[in-house]
């Protein structure tokens, strides 16, 4: 529990990172890869634990991660 709570916390400051309007391009991007990275990490922890309302919620984040990237 406390790892997922640690992983939430880096989503967290990553998502505010991702929308911050004055960073350049290139920083979204890096930021971005590293919010799909940790949702796919998250995802695998759920998975691992059984934890599949977050396994599943994790799914359609890191797909539409996948897209922006």
């Amino acid at each position: 529990l406390m790892e997922a709570s640690e992983q939430l916390s880096v989503l967290q400051s990553l998502i505010e990172t991702c929308v911050d309007l004055n960073l350049e391009p290139a920083e979204k991007q890096s930021a971005v890869e590293t919010l799909h990275r940790q949702v796919h990490n998250l995802k695998g922890s759920a998975r691992s634990t059984n934890y599949t309302a977050i396994e599943s919620l994790c799914n359609p984040v890191e797909g539409v991660l996948a897209d922006i990237r």
